[in-house]
């Protein structure tokens, strides 16, 4: 009995540490946001628990599926896998101008996860809302972004 409460206390230890490390990578993403945003002369958006939870429960679907696609949650969505830091990944999105202009774009909330693979690879994910980004503006700068 004492091994089973040992081996528990372990995991659970370990459960813990990988959420504290997930929120510490979910805020330094929000600051990294803002500090974008404010280089464009833009106001900061605000952490959402909700739209954080999302997004780290997508991260944690495709790291363990090892399937790299969105999620169809009706808010916009930017996605990376391979980066494996904040900086880079927030680099790759600003380089790409559908997702820069999501990330810089009229949203007021956003939430942010992220998770590793059995391969290693890091999977990233921001969900933003409010604002002019609905799932009818989604689909609209996507479409566009298409047929360029």
């Amino acid at each position: 009995m004492k091994v089973l409460l040992l081996v528990l206390a372990f995991v659970l230890g370990i459960l813990a540490s990988t959420v504290l490390q997930g929120e510490e990578i979910a805020i330094k993403m929000l600051k990294t946001n803002n500090e974008h945003r404010a280089a464009q002369g833009l106001g900061p958006q605000q952490l959402d628990p909700e739209l954080a939870k999302l997004a780290q429960s997508w991260s944690e679907h495709m790291a363990v599926t090892g399937r790299y696609n969105h999620s169809g949650y009706p808010y916009a969505e930017i996605i990376f896998a391979g980066p494996t830091t904040v900086e880079d990944a927030f680099g790759g999105w600003l380089n790409s101008r559908a997702h820069a202009s999501i990330m810089l774009g009229g949203s007021t909330s956003c939430g942010f996860g992220h998770a590793v693979g059995s391969n290693g690879t890091h999977y990233w994910t921001g969900i933003y809302s409010g604002g002019d980004y609905t799932p009818t503006h989604r689909r609209r700068l996507f479409r566009r972004r298409r047929w360029r």
